[in-house]
Parts: C-alpha cells; sequence; structure tokens
C-alpha cells in the first residue's frame, strides 16, 4: 500500500469481509511502502504490486518468512503460477512470459 491506503492500514490495520457477513479485523498490522523497512518473519505477506513489479523484489520476501508463511500475491489477470496443480494436459506448465527468468518461481513458494 502507499499513500492514504497504508496510512490507513497502519493507524487501522485490515478488516475482512467474508461472503457470509462475517468480520475479521487485525490491528497492529505491518504495513510499508518498503519492503527494507520491514525486519520480522511475517505469517502472511500480501504483495499488492502490479504484476510486472513483482520480479525485481522477490528476492527480498525469503528473509520475511519463516517455514510457513503464506505470501499472497493481490493481482489481476492471470499469475505465473496458474497451471500449478491445475490438473490436465497444462498441469504444472509455467507461463515464463510472466517470470521470463524463473526469478518469482524461484523466490516464492507456491503450494
Amino acid at each position: 500500500a502507499r499513500g492514504e491506503d497504508l496510512k490507513a492500514i497502519q493507524s487501522k490495520g485490515l478488516r475482512l469481509i467474508c461472503p457470509d457477513g462475517t468480520v475479521c479485523l487485525w490491528e497492529n498490522v505491518a504495513a510499508s511502502d518498503d519492503l527494507n523497512k520491514l525486519t520480522q518473519k511475517f505469517d502472511v505477506i500480501f504483495v499488492a504490486v502490479k504484476s510486472h513489479q513483482i520480479a525485481p523484489i522477490a528476492d527480498r520476501f525469503e528473509r520475511l518468512c519463516h517455514e510457513k508463511t503464506m505470501i499472497v500475491p493481490l493481482q489481476n489477470g492471470i499469475p505465473w503460477w496458474y497451471f500449478y496443480k491445475h490438473g490436465g494436459k497444462y498441469d504444472g506448465l509455467h507461463l515464463s512470459s510472466l517470470d521470463p527468468d524463473g526469478k518469482l518461481r524461484k523466490n516464492i513458494r507456491i503450494e
């Protein structure tokens, strides 16, 4: 996040409204527009950048992750991992047009 959205997350936390109407609120979350400012390990990392901006920062996530960290990329369109465990004839296909040098596949675990 950046700008006013970043300030709102830092001051108010994150709120998730589920389809059934259940509301979850997480206060005191770490949010930054600069990965270098984050020093702890996280359970969940939301990556809210445009798809062409992920590769340049992908190698910075490892130091923020522990064994069970979940990285949630928030993008529109088809992600590079789309065919992972997809089934069918394209199962496991790596979309090199979205990850040409394999940097995303190398630095962000898919499970």
